[in-house]
């Protein structure tokens, strides 16, 4: 499981990280009417361009925002782990999908984040499962996103059985996510779930599992 997923315990750290992450996402215009929440957000996040919106997910580039006082303890977690200052929330929701299709996440160099921080935010619980497939390697076809492309299958399959490596819940704790695999994310309530995706700054898996470990 190490070469995908490694589970963390709780700290100081992570907690207010959850925390900050949560009350940012609860300002974040929503998904499903695009508006945003409050004046706050319009003035701080709309203004200083801090906020990219896709279709299953939403950015905050919280780099841009760090001179507000109410983030002046992310200045000192980004760097103590060594993390991008972007903040990827996932949400599965039968209003957008309950599905994010087989796929990893592929930049061009010098973005090739090898992994991410996971933090459990709104509605997980044990039914949401992540799985990834066996191992492939990232150098070939590193830039190709898509799992079904490689197999030439439709793009809406999900990973077969007999191809999964690994299933994980990410519910009670945070963990690391393994960034280069081909993985993909089930919730088949009728919930929204919500996390949080911070990824580390740096294209080594193993550089990765030393940050996540600093205390």
């Amino acid at each position: 499981m190490d070469d995908f997923i490694i589970e963390l315990e709780w700290n100081d750290d992570y907690k207010l990280m959850q925390k900050m992450c949560r009350d940012i996402y609860n300002i974040c215009p929503s998904l499903v009417t695009n508006q945003p929440r409050t004046d706050y957000f319009k003035k701080h996040f709309e203004r200083n361009d801090a906020f990219f919106r896709a279709k299953m997910w939403t950015k905050v580039r919280i780099g841009q925002v760090l001179y507000l006082p109410e983030y002046a303890e992310w200045k000192r977690l980004i760097p103590k782990y060594n993390l991008v200052s972007d903040i990827m929330f996932f949400v599965t929701c039968p209003e957008i999908t309950p599905i994010f299709v087989p796929h990893r996440h592929p930049a061009p160099s010098p973005h090739w984040h090898a992994g991410a921080l996971m933090l459990p935010l709104i509605g997980t619980d044990e039914q949401s499962i992540t799985k990834y497939a066996h191992w492939h390697d990232p150098e070939d076809n590193r830039y190709i996103d898509s799992y079904n492309y490689i197999k030439g299958r439709p793009e809406l399959s999900e990973i077969p059985d007999e191809e999964v490596a690994v299933e994980y819940c990410l519910h009670e704790k945070p963990a690391i996510f393994n960034r280069h695999q081909f993985h993909q994310v089930v919730n088949p309530t009728d919930h929204w779930r919500v996390v949080a995706h911070i990824p580390y700054d740096t294209e080594d898996w193993e550089d990765c599992k030393k940050f996540a470990h600093i205390h």
